[in-house]
């Protein structure tokens, strides 16, 4: 988290950096455990290897770091994670869904885990089930693992002192779920956790895909934003090579399973640059869109992820409820707003879905059922969606 006086990229360490301006109409972001900050920040482009990112200033940082030593990560859902739902299966969270996918490529039936930046400890609640026979170690700023996570018997250790800490060639497998969008310098971390695997040991990895989620760029502890190609700029960077690719894996981040390169010296690319400026403006013509239906009378936000809890601050006009499928949500209050199922959406509500316009279609035809009769209307981002 580099001072504005000193700007460097993340990646590449090039001073050509754009500077694309704030997200939104108003100066309000969201904090990656879903709560509300009076806080925004600008969002950089580099002009060397594309990569979008934050550049701090000391008011933003103490407001990060005061976040991060309240940190409560899902606890709208009662620090459960949110779910995945793959096609002939039943819903699993998101980090058992993407270990199941990765553990046929383990070659070791016993071994030792290393979740780093672990959270509440939802990651190796995941891994005691696919991962029965390892023992397990965990890595944050502070101890916040919850009860059930504490009273996993794999559990061996919590580490929170420096990094220089942690055992060297020791893990079979490093965790860092929604970790390096959180990190400043992400190759000297990865490079760091590199010296801690074993000799065949590999990294998982999971970030925001910027592409398929424009909207993170509102998240104010995010301070790398990352598509596909300058992910594997990083990765490649820091010396890995990827195992699996698991883009198509969830509909909004980038999975890696990634090991250390050997023999391989890599020149940075210059991939393809999307106009970045598109995210920046496209966000803040759906504000001033979605301002207008807020004007028009009652009207709901679905969901209560990062991008509807930061349109909430967008919009002048406070929202008649948020519309959430979790059942776990059902019946709380976010700022006084209560959440309510597909069941109970109030009749003559106008809904905001504050999504990408494939999402926005899909839960449109999912909910729709259950608002015949009721005087129902849909406004989701793609009334106005371009990708010029």
């Amino acid at each position: 988290m580099n001072p504005k006086n000193n700007i460097h990229c993340a990646i590449c360490d090039s001073t050509d950096l754009s500077n694309l301006g704030k997200i939104g109409i108003r100066d309000y972001s969201v904090t990656s455990d879903t709560q509300s900050c009076a806080c925004a920040s600008d969002i950089y482009l580099c002009q060397n290897c594309s990569l979008l990112q934050k550049i701090y200033i000391k008011d933003e940082l103490s407001v990060i770091l005061k976040r991060y030593a309240e940190y409560t990560p899902h606890h709208l859902s009662g620090g459960r994670e949110q779910l995945a739902f793959p096609a002939n299966s039943l819903p699993l969270s998101r980090s058992a869904y993407a270990l199941q996918q990765i553990k046929p490529l383990i070659t070791s039936s016993t071994g030792k885990l290393l979740d780093f930046g672990t959270g509440n400890g939802a990651l190796l609640k995941s891994a005691s089930a696919f991962f029965s026979d390892w023992t397990f170690d965990a890595y944050d700023i502070k101890n916040s693992l919850d009860n059930e996570a504490l009273s996993l018997s794999q559990l061996n250790k919590f580490y929170t002192d420096d990094t220089e800490s942690l055992p060297t060639k020791y893990y079979n497998l490093i965790t860092l779920w929604h970790v390096l969008e959180h990190i400043s310098k992400p190759i000297d971390i990865l490079q760091r956790l590199k010296q801690c695997l074993t000799v065949n040991g590999c990294i998982l990895l999971q970030v925001p895909d910027i592409v398929r989620n424009p909207f993170d760029l509102a998240v104010i502890d995010h301070t790398l934003h990352f598509n596909s190609n300058t992910l594997y700029n990083t990765i490649r960077t820091a010396g890995f090579e990827v195992i699996a690719d698991g883009e198509s894996w969830f509909h909004n981040c980038l999975t890696l399973l990634i090991k250390p390169a050997i023999g391989q010296i890599y020149q940075l690319s210059k991939p393809k640059r999307e106009s970045a400026q598109n995210y920046v403006d496209w966000i803040k013509k759906i504000c001033k869109y979605f301002e207008q239906i807020s004007y028009k009378g009652h009207y709901a936000i679905f969901g209560t992820g990062m991008a509807s809890i930061w349109m909430s601050n967008q919009l002048s006009g406070k929202a008649t409820c948020f519309i959430d499928e979790d059942v776990a949500k059902h019946g709380k209050l976010f700022k006084g707003i209560p959440i309510v199922g597909p069941d109970k959406i109030p009749a003559d509500v106008n809904i905001i879905l504050p999504f990408i316009p494939e999402m926005g279609e899909q839960i449109i035809h999912k909910i729709e059922l259950y608002c015949k009769g009721k005087n129902i209307h849909f406004y989701p981002a793609s009334a106005i969606y371009s990708n010029n």
